[in-house]
């Protein structure tokens, strides 16, 4: 079996804030944890959103 995991890190939702803030290791923490909590109950084929509702990017699951 093998967990595939592919994540864009290049618009808007990853940019670091004005304030200086770190937007990308937020967003890309936020897009894991939700991922890891749709796995817990079963889901092995996701398309991952990030905070602006773009896509981008995806999981799957596979048998080998």
């Amino acid at each position: 079996m093998m967990c595939k995991i592919t994540i864009r890190m290049d618009n808007a939702a990853f940019r670091d804030q004005e304030d200086g803030q770190s937007a990308h290791e937020h967003e890309l923490a936020r897009i894991l944890r939700w991922t890891a909590d749709q796995v817990a109950i079963g889901h092995t084929d996701l398309t991952l959103m990030d905070w602006n509702g773009n896509r981008v990017g995806q999981l799957v699951i596979e048998e080998d």
